[in-house]
Protein backbone atom coordinates (compact mmCIF):
# COMPACT_ATOMS: atom_id res chain seq x y z
CA UNK A 1 0.00 0.00 0.00
CA UNK A 2 2.76 2.58 1.12
CA UNK A 3 4.76 1.50 -2.21
CA UNK A 4 1.35 2.17 -4.57
CA UNK A 5 0.91 5.22 -2.54
CA UNK A 6 4.37 6.89 -3.47
CA UNK A 7 3.76 5.47 -6.99
CA UNK A 8 0.26 7.56 -6.97
CA UNK A 9 2.41 10.75 -5.93
CA UNK A 10 4.62 10.33 -8.34
CA UNK A 11 2.27 10.16 -11.34
CA UNK A 12 0.54 13.24 -9.81
CA UNK A 13 3.64 15.15 -9.89
CA UNK A 14 5.03 13.88 -13.81
CA UNK A 15 1.06 14.14 -14.96
CA UNK A 16 1.14 17.91 -13.49
CA UNK A 17 4.85 18.83 -13.75
CA UNK A 18 4.19 21.69 -16.55
CA UNK A 19 1.93 23.16 -13.78
CA UNK A 20 4.02 22.18 -10.62
CA UNK A 21 6.58 25.01 -8.76
CA UNK A 22 9.47 25.03 -6.01
CA UNK A 23 9.32 27.03 -3.24
CA UNK A 24 11.79 26.18 -0.60
CA UNK A 25 11.38 22.75 0.19
CA UNK A 26 8.02 22.01 -1.14
CA UNK A 27 6.56 21.20 -4.99
CA UNK A 28 3.50 23.48 -5.09
CA UNK A 29 0.77 23.67 -7.54
CA UNK A 30 -1.19 26.81 -7.47
CA UNK A 31 -4.67 26.92 -9.35
CA UNK A 32 -8.03 29.04 -9.10
CA UNK A 33 -10.23 25.97 -9.08
CA UNK A 34 -11.78 25.23 -5.74
CA UNK A 35 -12.58 28.99 -4.62
CA UNK A 36 -15.62 29.12 -6.57
CA UNK A 37 -16.43 26.45 -3.88
CA UNK A 38 -15.21 28.32 -0.47
CA UNK A 39 -17.08 31.26 -2.20
CA UNK A 40 -20.30 29.28 -1.95
CA UNK A 41 -19.88 28.09 1.18
CA UNK A 42 -19.02 31.58 2.40
CA UNK A 43 -22.55 32.87 0.83
CA UNK A 44 -24.59 30.05 2.36
CA UNK A 45 -24.67 31.73 5.72
CA UNK A 46 -22.84 34.43 6.19
CA UNK A 47 -23.78 35.47 9.77
CA UNK A 48 -22.72 32.56 10.83
CA UNK A 49 -19.20 32.73 9.00
CA UNK A 50 -18.99 36.39 10.67
CA UNK A 51 -19.64 34.84 14.08
CA UNK A 52 -17.13 32.00 13.43
CA UNK A 53 -14.71 34.70 12.84
CA UNK A 54 -15.51 36.43 15.77
CA UNK A 55 -14.89 33.24 17.67
CA UNK A 56 -11.52 33.03 15.83
CA UNK A 57 -10.00 36.13 16.80
CA UNK A 58 -11.61 35.09 20.52
CA UNK A 59 -9.84 31.75 20.89
CA UNK A 60 -6.37 32.43 19.56
CA UNK A 61 -4.96 34.01 23.24
CA UNK A 62 -6.55 31.29 24.54
CA UNK A 63 -5.03 28.74 22.23
CA UNK A 64 -1.95 29.96 21.91
CA UNK A 65 -1.13 30.63 26.10
CA UNK A 66 -2.57 26.89 26.77
CA UNK A 67 -0.23 25.03 23.76
CA UNK A 68 2.34 27.17 25.24
CA UNK A 69 2.00 26.08 28.79
CA UNK A 70 1.52 22.58 27.72
CA UNK A 71 5.19 22.30 26.07
CA UNK A 72 6.80 24.05 28.40
CA UNK A 73 4.98 21.89 31.17
CA UNK A 74 5.76 18.82 29.75
CA UNK A 75 9.44 19.45 28.36
CA UNK A 76 10.23 20.44 32.32
CA UNK A 77 8.92 16.85 33.03
CA UNK A 78 11.33 15.55 30.30
CA UNK A 79 14.20 17.45 31.75
CA UNK A 80 13.95 15.87 35.35
CA UNK A 81 13.03 12.48 34.62
CA UNK A 82 8.85 12.45 34.95
CA UNK A 83 8.26 11.85 31.39
CA UNK A 84 9.34 10.04 28.88
CA UNK A 85 7.12 11.26 25.93
CA UNK A 86 6.94 14.32 24.81
CA UNK A 87 5.98 15.66 20.82
CA UNK A 88 6.31 13.39 18.03
CA UNK A 89 5.58 13.82 14.43
CA UNK A 90 3.24 11.97 12.68
CA UNK A 91 4.43 9.83 9.89
CA UNK A 92 3.16 6.23 7.71
CA UNK A 93 4.07 3.09 8.14
CA UNK A 94 4.53 -0.37 6.94
CA UNK A 95 2.65 -1.89 10.46
CA UNK A 96 -0.69 -2.92 10.97
CA UNK A 97 -1.18 -0.57 13.88
CA UNK A 98 0.15 3.10 15.43
CA UNK A 99 3.32 2.82 17.23
CA UNK A 100 3.75 5.41 19.50
CA UNK A 101 7.72 6.32 20.89
CA UNK A 102 9.53 9.07 21.77
CA UNK A 103 9.56 11.81 19.33
CA UNK A 104 7.33 9.72 16.79
CA UNK A 105 3.91 8.43 15.87
CA UNK A 106 3.78 5.90 13.34
CA UNK A 107 0.57 5.21 11.95
CA UNK A 108 -0.86 2.55 9.65
CA UNK A 109 -0.71 4.41 5.41
CA UNK A 110 -4.72 4.53 5.23
CA UNK A 111 -5.31 5.79 8.88
CA UNK A 112 -2.21 8.75 8.36
CA UNK A 113 -3.82 9.51 4.49
CA UNK A 114 -7.47 9.70 6.61
CA UNK A 115 -5.66 11.92 8.74
CA UNK A 116 -4.01 14.45 7.51
CA UNK A 117 -6.68 15.23 5.25
CA UNK A 118 -8.65 15.33 8.09
CA UNK A 119 -7.12 18.02 9.27
CA UNK A 120 -5.83 19.89 6.21
CA UNK A 121 -9.28 20.15 4.26
CA UNK A 122 -11.18 21.74 7.25
CA UNK A 123 -8.25 24.03 8.24
CA UNK A 124 -7.80 25.70 4.98
CA UNK A 125 -11.45 25.78 3.65
CA UNK A 126 -11.65 27.82 7.52
CA UNK A 127 -8.48 30.20 6.80
CA UNK A 128 -10.21 30.83 3.15
CA UNK A 129 -13.30 31.48 4.31
CA UNK A 130 -12.86 33.87 7.16
CA UNK A 131 -10.54 35.38 4.99
CA UNK A 132 -13.90 36.10 2.65
CA UNK A 133 -15.60 37.31 5.87
CA UNK A 134 -12.83 39.54 6.10
CA UNK A 135 -13.35 41.15 2.84
CA UNK A 136 -9.83 39.63 1.67
CA UNK A 137 -10.19 37.69 -1.94
CA UNK A 138 -8.55 34.58 -2.36
CA UNK A 139 -5.78 34.34 -5.05
CA UNK A 140 -4.89 30.78 -5.16
CA UNK A 141 -5.74 27.44 -3.70
CA UNK A 142 -3.65 24.33 -4.35
CA UNK A 143 -1.60 21.28 -2.99
CA UNK A 144 1.80 20.95 -2.02
CA UNK A 145 3.87 18.34 -1.41
CA UNK A 146 6.90 17.81 0.99
CA UNK A 147 8.61 14.43 -0.37
CA UNK A 148 5.68 12.56 0.38
CA UNK A 149 4.13 14.19 2.57
CA UNK A 150 0.76 15.82 0.98
CA UNK A 151 -0.62 19.34 1.97
CA UNK A 152 -2.95 22.44 0.80
CA UNK A 153 -3.55 25.49 0.96
CA UNK A 154 -5.26 28.40 0.32
CA UNK A 155 -3.91 31.86 -0.37
CA UNK A 156 -5.09 35.27 0.42
CA UNK A 157 -4.49 38.22 -1.67
CA UNK A 158 -1.34 39.40 -0.13
CA UNK A 159 -1.39 42.92 -1.41
CA UNK A 160 -4.93 42.97 0.71
CA UNK A 161 -3.65 41.41 3.74
CA UNK A 162 -0.43 42.77 4.13
CA UNK A 163 -2.72 46.29 4.29
CA UNK A 164 -5.29 44.47 6.51
CA UNK A 165 -5.87 45.86 10.20
CA UNK A 166 -4.34 43.41 13.03
CA UNK A 167 -7.44 42.46 13.73
CA UNK A 168 -8.35 41.54 10.46
CA UNK A 169 -5.54 38.93 10.41
CA UNK A 170 -5.78 37.16 13.41
CA UNK A 171 -9.09 36.00 12.83
CA UNK A 172 -7.53 35.03 9.11
CA UNK A 173 -4.67 32.79 10.94
CA UNK A 174 -6.85 32.09 13.68
CA UNK A 175 -9.40 30.12 11.77
CA UNK A 176 -7.70 27.22 10.52
CA UNK A 177 -7.00 25.82 13.99
CA UNK A 178 -10.33 26.52 15.09
CA UNK A 179 -11.86 24.40 12.97
CA UNK A 180 -8.98 21.57 13.83
CA UNK A 181 -10.68 21.76 17.28
CA UNK A 182 -14.22 22.02 16.25
CA UNK A 183 -13.62 18.83 14.33
CA UNK A 184 -11.39 17.73 17.12
CA UNK A 185 -14.19 18.05 19.78
CA UNK A 186 -17.36 17.14 17.62
CA UNK A 187 -15.37 13.35 17.07
CA UNK A 188 -14.78 13.20 20.57
CA UNK A 189 -18.77 14.42 21.79
CA UNK A 190 -20.06 11.32 19.21
CA UNK A 191 -17.77 8.93 20.42
CA UNK A 192 -18.97 9.30 23.89
CA UNK A 193 -22.44 9.24 23.02
CA UNK A 194 -21.77 5.72 20.93
CA UNK A 195 -19.98 4.35 23.21
CA UNK A 196 -22.27 4.98 26.04
CA UNK A 197 -25.58 4.04 23.51
CA UNK A 198 -24.07 0.48 22.45
CA UNK A 199 -21.50 -0.17 25.41
CA UNK A 200 -22.49 -0.67 29.41
CA UNK A 201 -20.51 -1.10 32.45
CA UNK A 202 -19.59 -5.16 32.63
CA UNK A 203 -16.79 -5.41 34.95
CA UNK A 204 -13.12 -4.40 36.39
CA UNK A 205 -10.03 -4.98 34.39
CA UNK A 206 -6.26 -4.25 35.11
CA UNK A 207 -2.83 -4.17 33.65
CA UNK A 208 -1.33 -6.00 35.95
CA UNK A 209 -0.86 -7.92 39.60
CA UNK A 210 2.16 -6.15 42.22
CA UNK A 211 4.46 -8.84 43.18
CA UNK A 212 4.19 -11.41 46.08
CA UNK A 213 1.19 -9.72 46.31
CA UNK A 214 -2.24 -12.29 47.09
CA UNK A 215 -3.41 -11.69 43.93
CA UNK A 216 -0.23 -12.19 42.72
CA UNK A 217 0.10 -15.43 44.72
CA UNK A 218 -3.62 -16.96 43.90
CA UNK A 219 -2.56 -15.98 39.86
CA UNK A 220 -5.32 -14.21 39.49
CA UNK A 221 -6.65 -13.75 35.81
CA UNK A 222 -9.96 -12.33 33.95
CA UNK A 223 -12.29 -9.63 34.08
CA UNK A 224 -13.37 -9.31 37.79
CA UNK A 225 -16.99 -9.37 38.05
CA UNK A 226 -18.40 -10.76 41.47
CA UNK A 227 -17.01 -9.82 44.62
CA UNK A 228 -17.90 -11.37 48.02
CA UNK A 229 -21.21 -12.61 45.40
CA UNK A 230 -22.26 -9.46 44.38
CA UNK A 231 -22.09 -8.39 40.64
CA UNK A 232 -19.37 -5.68 39.86
CA UNK A 233 -19.95 -3.68 36.86
CA UNK A 234 -17.82 -0.87 37.52
CA UNK A 235 -14.87 0.69 39.72
CA UNK A 236 -16.91 2.27 41.92
CA UNK A 237 -18.54 -1.14 42.18
CA UNK A 238 -15.77 -2.65 43.23
CA UNK A 239 -14.65 0.36 45.59
CA UNK A 240 -18.00 0.56 47.58
CA UNK A 241 -17.44 -2.96 48.18
CA UNK A 242 -14.26 -3.09 49.40
CA UNK A 243 -14.74 -0.13 51.75
CA UNK A 244 -16.43 -2.62 54.12
CA UNK A 245 -13.45 -5.52 53.94
CA UNK A 246 -10.70 -5.66 56.95
CA UNK A 247 -7.63 -5.94 55.95
CA UNK A 248 -6.48 -9.25 56.62
CA UNK A 249 -10.09 -10.55 56.05
CA UNK A 250 -10.67 -12.67 52.70
CA UNK A 251 -12.78 -11.74 49.88
CA UNK A 252 -14.17 -14.04 46.91
CA UNK A 253 -13.24 -13.20 43.83
CA UNK A 254 -15.22 -14.55 40.41
CA UNK A 255 -13.43 -13.71 37.29
CA UNK A 256 -14.47 -14.40 33.64
CA UNK A 257 -11.98 -14.79 30.77
CA UNK A 258 -14.13 -15.77 27.35
CA UNK A 259 -17.42 -16.43 29.03
CA UNK A 260 -16.21 -18.61 31.36
CA UNK A 261 -15.52 -17.81 35.26
CA UNK A 262 -13.26 -18.75 37.61
CA UNK A 263 -13.46 -18.37 41.35
CA UNK A 264 -11.10 -17.59 43.76
CA UNK A 265 -10.43 -16.58 47.69
CA UNK A 266 -8.05 -14.04 48.47
CA UNK A 267 -6.38 -12.84 51.39
CA UNK A 268 -6.83 -9.14 51.51
CA UNK A 269 -3.55 -7.10 53.03
CA UNK A 270 -3.67 -2.63 54.75
CA UNK A 271 -2.00 0.00 52.69
CA UNK A 272 -3.13 3.96 53.53
CA UNK A 273 -5.61 2.42 55.83
CA UNK A 274 -7.17 0.73 52.72
CA UNK A 275 -8.11 -3.00 52.34
CA UNK A 276 -5.96 -4.18 48.88
CA UNK A 277 -5.67 -7.18 47.09
CA UNK A 278 -2.79 -6.55 44.61
CA UNK A 279 -3.75 -5.38 41.77
CA UNK A 280 -2.89 -2.15 39.37
CA UNK A 281 -4.15 -0.16 36.43
CA UNK A 282 -7.66 -1.00 37.45
CA UNK A 283 -9.70 -0.03 34.53
CA UNK A 284 -13.56 -0.39 33.51
CA UNK A 285 -14.61 -3.08 31.44
CA UNK A 286 -17.48 -2.22 28.92
CA UNK A 287 -19.38 -5.04 26.64
CA UNK A 288 -21.02 -4.09 23.36
CA UNK A 289 -25.12 -4.47 24.15
CA UNK A 290 -26.60 -7.67 22.53
CA UNK A 291 -28.26 -5.45 19.84
CA UNK A 292 -25.52 -4.05 18.46
CA UNK A 293 -23.06 -7.28 18.66
CA UNK A 294 -24.19 -8.12 14.88
CA UNK A 295 -22.13 -4.73 13.71
CA UNK A 296 -19.57 -5.18 16.51
CA UNK A 297 -16.51 -4.86 14.06
CA UNK A 298 -18.48 -1.68 12.38
CA UNK A 299 -19.12 0.07 15.82
CA UNK A 300 -14.92 -0.33 16.99
CA UNK A 301 -13.71 0.47 13.31
CA UNK A 302 -15.48 3.86 13.66
CA UNK A 303 -14.99 4.58 17.85
CA UNK A 304 -11.46 3.70 16.62
CA UNK A 305 -11.80 6.17 13.59
CA UNK A 306 -12.95 9.13 15.67
CA UNK A 307 -10.49 8.55 18.22
CA UNK A 308 -7.71 9.33 15.73
CA UNK A 309 -9.27 11.94 14.13
CA UNK A 310 -10.02 13.99 17.03
CA UNK A 311 -6.96 13.26 18.79
CA UNK A 312 -4.70 14.51 15.49
CA UNK A 313 -6.97 17.44 15.03
CA UNK A 314 -6.66 18.59 18.57
CA UNK A 315 -2.75 17.87 18.59
CA UNK A 316 -1.84 19.74 15.01
CA UNK A 317 -4.53 22.50 16.14
CA UNK A 318 -2.61 23.04 19.61
CA UNK A 319 0.65 22.98 17.86
CA UNK A 320 -0.29 25.12 14.68
CA UNK A 321 -0.77 27.88 17.57
CA UNK A 322 2.45 27.59 19.62
CA UNK A 323 4.16 31.15 19.24
CA UNK A 324 6.33 30.11 16.21
CA UNK A 325 6.76 31.91 12.72
CA UNK A 326 5.23 30.76 10.52
CA UNK A 327 3.46 28.78 12.42
CA UNK A 328 -0.15 31.02 12.76
CA UNK A 329 0.30 31.11 16.25
CA UNK A 330 3.24 32.43 15.49
CA UNK A 331 2.36 35.14 13.07
CA UNK A 332 -0.84 35.69 15.44
CA UNK A 333 1.41 36.56 17.99
CA UNK A 334 3.59 39.01 15.91
CA UNK A 335 0.08 40.50 15.35
CA UNK A 336 -0.48 40.95 18.64
CA UNK A 337 3.09 42.83 19.58
CA UNK A 338 2.73 45.11 16.70
CA UNK A 339 -0.09 47.02 19.11
CA UNK A 340 2.83 47.69 21.64
CA UNK A 341 6.12 47.29 20.68
CA UNK A 342 7.89 49.09 17.53
CA UNK A 343 10.30 46.24 17.11
CA UNK A 344 7.60 43.85 17.46
CA UNK A 345 9.88 41.72 14.77
CA UNK A 346 12.64 41.21 15.91
CA UNK A 347 11.07 40.31 19.56
CA UNK A 348 8.52 38.09 17.55
CA UNK A 349 11.60 36.13 16.07
CA UNK A 350 13.26 35.80 19.36
CA UNK A 351 10.24 34.43 20.89
CA UNK A 352 10.18 31.66 18.17
CA UNK A 353 12.83 30.82 18.33
CA UNK A 354 12.46 30.01 22.13
CA UNK A 355 9.56 28.40 21.51
CA UNK A 356 10.79 26.53 18.64
CA UNK A 357 13.55 25.21 21.09
CA UNK A 358 10.96 24.30 23.79
CA UNK A 359 8.96 22.25 21.24
CA UNK A 360 12.39 20.54 19.24
CA UNK A 361 13.13 19.25 23.32
CA UNK A 362 9.48 17.86 23.70
CA UNK A 363 10.30 15.56 20.35
CA UNK A 364 14.05 15.15 20.76
CA UNK A 365 14.73 15.68 24.59
CA UNK A 366 13.70 12.03 26.32
CA UNK A 367 16.24 10.28 23.84
CA UNK A 368 18.76 12.78 24.93
CA UNK A 369 18.21 12.87 28.65
CA UNK A 370 17.71 9.12 28.39
CA UNK A 371 21.43 9.11 26.95
CA UNK A 372 22.87 11.20 29.51
CA UNK A 373 21.34 9.12 32.59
Amino acid sequence: MFLLFIGLVVFILYKDRKNIKVEGIFLMRKTSKGIKLIENIYSSCKKFWNLYSNLSFLISPFAIAFGSYLIIKNAYKILIGVTKIGAGIILPSATSQPVIGSGYIFLPLWLWIVGILSIVIPHEISHGIVSLNEKIKIRNVGYAFLLFIPAAFVEPDEKMLKKASSKKKIKIFGAGSLANFILAFSCILINFLLFNTMFTGYGVSYSGLVNNSPAFNASLNGTIVYLNGVRVKSINDFSNIMKNVTPGEFVNVTTEINNSQKKYTIKTFEEDGRSLIGIYGVTNYYKIKEFFVPVKKAVLFVLYLLSWIGALNLGVGIVNMLPIKPLDGGLIMQEYLKWKFNNYVKIANIISIIFAIILLFNIIGPKIITLVV
